[in-house]
């Protein structure tokens, strides 16, 4: 043999190797709830649930892997599908869509959406799975690092340590994903605050967090969806409904709100947060209660708040229009209340 290229065959022994150990995702643990259960790697450690919402989110700091999983109710005219399919995934080039499929979760048809995400020089991938089951939908979101021959087409030579480090993420993926199993879901409680709390706003100039709810806007803490308008993030206009003076008087402030002042929805449906800007303040409309207010299901994505008219009294309706100016991903770490 020509000892030249035992050098060569060296190499080539050591990199077989490695991709043969990165296919492995050692010892597995289970995750059980009585209501799902599902794999995952041993070294993956569970650090908190985040939200409300989030069932559990696993890390592995080796990886810099966060794979979370969450569970949402869905309001009763909501059609996932329908909502997945009009949504506008490429806002901005932070955030924009790599592919959207349709995959078999737990036995169900399921959707898989991949981002890009760029944050100054860092890239990264964000991968969601949902599923929904009995009125709830159940989403698997797994978030890294984009390893530098992702980054740039300008790349010459691959980075094996940093392909290795993919290839293990996947498996790692892929051994919650393709073990993920809903035993027992819950039938909707009607009585939960939480499970009816599907998104929630914040009015940042005025230091105000709200739960929006699609059920009544007689709630604490909480303002209502009009179920005629779009959802938060959907080309046309979304509609918020709050109280300025009873429960918990959200919108009491409303009037303050000046252009360019910024409200934002964390949509714990989608994971997605939407930023919308003020655009105009103090809209009267005093003929709303027999010429309901036009929420239009086209164009640019929009959002009104609306109030009562005068403080306490419902003579007329005030509006807020605002437009949306960016879209991020909800990373459960982001949000931890």
């Amino acid at each position: 043999m020509n000892k030249k290229l035992i050098p060569v065959i060296l190499i080539i022994i050591s990199i077989i190797t490695m991709i043969m150990a990165s296919s492995s995702v050692g010892k597995i643990n289970e995750f059980n709830n009585r209501e799902l259960n599902f794999n995952y790697p041993e070294k993956m450690e569970i650090i908190g649930k985040g939200t409300v919402n989030t069932v559990a989110t696993l890390y592995d700091p080796e990886l810099e892997l966060n794979i979370s999983i969450n569970k949402q109710a869905l309001p009763s005219n909501y059609t996932f599908r329908d909502h997945l399919i009009r949504l506008e995934r490429n806002y901005t080039e932070n955030f924009s869509l790599i592919s959207n499929n349709t995959v078999e979760i737990s036995g169900k048809e399921g959707y898989e959406v991949i981002y890009k995400i760029k944050e100054g020089s860092l890239h990264s991938k964000l991968t969601e799975f949902w599923v929904v089951d009995n009125g709830f939908l159940y989403s698997i979101s797994v978030n890294y690092p984009l390893n530098s021959t992702e980054n740039s087409s300008n790349i010459k030579f691959l980075d094996i340590g940093e392909y290795l480090k993919d290839q293990k993420r996947n498996k790692y993926a892929e051994t919650i994903t393709n073990s993920f199993n809903i035993q027992n879901p819950e039938k909707l409680d009607n009585n939960s605050q939480n499970r009816l709390n599907w998104a929630q706003v914040r009015i940042p100039s005025q230091n105000y967090k709200w739960s929006i709810r699609s059920d009544t806007v007689n709630a604490l803490g909480a303002v209502y969806h009009y179920p005629e308008s779009v959802y938060p993030g959907n080309n046309g206009t979304c509609g918020l409904l709050g109280h300025r003076s009873l429960f918990s008087a959200p919108f009491s402030k409303i009037n303050m709100l000046v252009p360019g002042d910024l409200v934002i929805i964390n949509d714990f449906l989608t994971l997605n947060s939407y930023t919308y800007q003020v655009v105009s303040n103090g809209h009267i409309k005093w003929d709303y209660e027999y010429n309901p207010i036009k929420f239009t299901q086209t164009g640019s994505s929009r959002l009104f708040l609306v109030t009562c008219y005068p403080p306490g009294r419902t003579d007329a309706a005030w509006i807020v229009k605002c437009k949306l100016i960016s879209v991020k991903p909800l990373i459960s770490e982001l949000i931890l209340e």
